[in-house]
């Protein structure tokens, strides 16, 4: 009978055999043929004996990580295993082979903290709390799993996990497993300024996805000349994100609400249709079109990345 092991390269603790505990012999044939285990919650049943078998044994611990993807795209989250399974500071990467994305990556161990024996039904969950999605929409993301009362997106360790982000406009896209890559649409609301480059220029916004643009961004739709020699363009002012479903019809819709005339009366007009409460186009930047009321009453013309309104003066 054996009544106590010494695991002297792992956990370096004294753990009473499983069969000494029963009050069972592990062998009855002699020295050599003794078969029995040691149970430690990080690595659950151990064998030893025999004169051969070495039994290790390991407490929990919880690892915070990041999975980077290569491409500008990561998640975070925390995995429960024993606390002789991962090193701080350094990276992991359960598949050799490329992911998703084109890149092979890997998990970072971020930190580390201890947990005692009652979490050891929690060993190889792993939870992720964040996805930013770096290639589409450039926002971080809740997963699904994480929202639905910290379900685990996986329970075998690194590598298991799978969950989802939502867009309203892509739906449901995949993650995890050290392969799937997300990417998540959205309808956003954008301001924009045109500048026809003049000195007349208009400002308004439109309804795109939020992979559309860039705050700060200068766009040209219609690479020639405008209808006053110069070569226009839109530049991103702002975006307001994260417009939920019942946005996704209006993707496409141009409000423009201010028209300055600066090379002629100096002035700024309200669109005409903005002020019907209408869009100017719904076909996204460079597909608008709308008028300014001049001073003797007619429309005039602006938009499509080329026409230029005037109002003259008397």
């Amino acid at each position: 009978m054996v009544y106590n092991y010494y695991d002297g390269d792992t956990s370096r603790q004294n753990y009473t055999p499983l069969k000494w505990s029963q009050g069972t012999a592990c062998s009855t044939s002699g020295l050599g043929t003794e078969l029995d285990y040691i149970y430690s919650p990080g690595l659950g049943y151990s064998l030893f004996g025999q004169d051969i078998y070495e039994a290790d044994a390991a407490g929990l611990a919880l690892y915070t990580f990041t999975y980077n993807y290569g491409n500008g795209d990561y998640y975070n989250g925390y995995v429960v295993a024993s606390n002789i399974s991962y090193q701080v500071g350094n990276s992991y990467d359960i598949s050799d082979a490329n992911n998703q994305a084109g890149f092979d990556g890997n998990y970072t161990i971020t930190g580390s903290s201890s947990l005692d024996a009652s979490y050891a039904y929690g060993l190889g969950y792993v939870f992720v709390y964040n996805y930013y999605d770096a290639d589409t929409s450039r926002q971080s993301y809740t997963p699904l799993k994480w929202s639905q009362q910290n379900t685990p997106s996986g329970t075998g360790g690194l590598g298991s996990e799978l969950d989802y982000i939502y867009g309203g406009l892509s739906g449901y896209s995949p993650f995890g497993q050290d392969f799937y890559e997300a990417d998540a649409q959205s309808v956003a609301v954008y301001s924009f300024t045109y500048d026809y480059g003049n000195g007349d220029f208009y400002n308004g916004f439109v309804y795109a996805s939020n992979a559309a643009y860039q705050v700060g961004n200068s766009y040209d739709r219609y690479t020639a000349n405008n209808q006053d020699g110069f070569n226009g363009t839109y530049t991103i002012t702002g975006v307001s994100s994260g417009l939920d479903i019942t946005y996704n019809s209006t993707q496409g819709y141009v409000f423009v609400y201010n028209y300055y005339d600066g090379d002629t009366s100096r002035l700024n007009y309200t669109p005409y249709y903005y002020n019907l409460g209408q869009t100017s186009g719904t076909s996204g930047l460079g597909f608008e079109r709308d008028y300014i009321i001049t001073s003797r009453g007619d429309l005039d013309l602006f938009g499509y990345d080329y026409y230029e309104a005037d109002s003259f003066t008397a």
